[in-house]
């Protein structure tokens, strides 16, 4: 990230936009030294300093848990992230508020933890499946990991959405090609690419004058397709 900047600023360049989920503010300095306008996204620790594109991450596990208890699922389990990732504590943080809301008791066995990768995610679910009872649905902390768990449990033989219900994070282009098509919370890419441009342009006119950051926030929501369901009938009555 320092190189990067540093050959941004060394190219005299109007502003930046950071883009990354986990960045090391010192990397940055050079851009406020040469006052240069920066955007990051979801930073809200360094938000007295930089402008910001934040996510509202629980609207999304709100319509989420919304929709999977909707449809009779309680034992939920959530397939998380690196705990060491600001970005992985906070979409853990609001899948928790929303398991509150719903009334869905979350225990440790609730939480277990992947890459981010597929690969991760396949043998995160290996894991999962040995419990019992059983879960009925996972939520992933995104679609890599999603998808993982949607070829894990296929492989052992269960059926998605009928045996088990997955929904994803992010809404790649691959959640539409699988069989069946993930259900996922949509973050749109194109909105935070929109904001962070729109405060761009209003910090560097008025980069002669004392303004205050702006902090704006993407929503993302639920997008329902093929692989939740409602809970299979033995695991109606099983609270997580």
């Amino acid at each position: 990230l320092a190189t990067c900047v540093r050959r941004l600023v060394e190219r005299n360049v109007d502003g930046i936009a950071v883009m990354t989920s986990e960045v090391d503010e010192p990397a940055l300095e050079l851009s406020t030294q040469r006052s240069v306008p920066v955007v990051l996204l979801n930073q809200p620790m360094l938000k007295t300093k930089y402008s910001n594109v934040l996510v509202d991450y629980s609207r999304g596990y709100r319509e989420a848990m919304q929709h999977l208890t909707n449809l009779g699922h309680s034992n939920i389990v959530f397939l998380t992230g690196p705990q060491n990732l600001n970005s992985i504590q906070r979409r853990q943080t609001a899948f928790q508020t929303a398991a509150r809301k719903f009334g869905i008791r979350l225990e440790d066995g609730q939480f277990v933890v992947g890459d981010m990768r597929v690969e991760g995610g396949r043998i995160a679910m290996e894991t999962i499946l040995q419990r019992r009872p059983r879960p009925t649905a996972i939520i992933a902390a995104n679609d890599l990991m999603a998808v993982g768990a949607l070829q894990a449990a296929a492989a052992a033989g269960l059926s998605i959405p009928d045996d088990l219900s997955i929904i994803g994070f992010d809404d790649l282009p691959l959640a539409a090609m699988m069989h069946p098509q993930l259900t996922t919370i949509h973050l749109s890419r194109k909105e935070i690419a929109a904001e962070a441009f729109a405060q761009l342009m209003q910090l560097h006119q008025n980069r002669n004058r004392i303004t205050p950051h702006a902090d704006k926030k993407v929503h993302p929501r639920l997008i329902i397709r093929g692989s939740t369901a409602r809970a299979a009938a033995p695991s109606k009555s099983k609270r997580s």
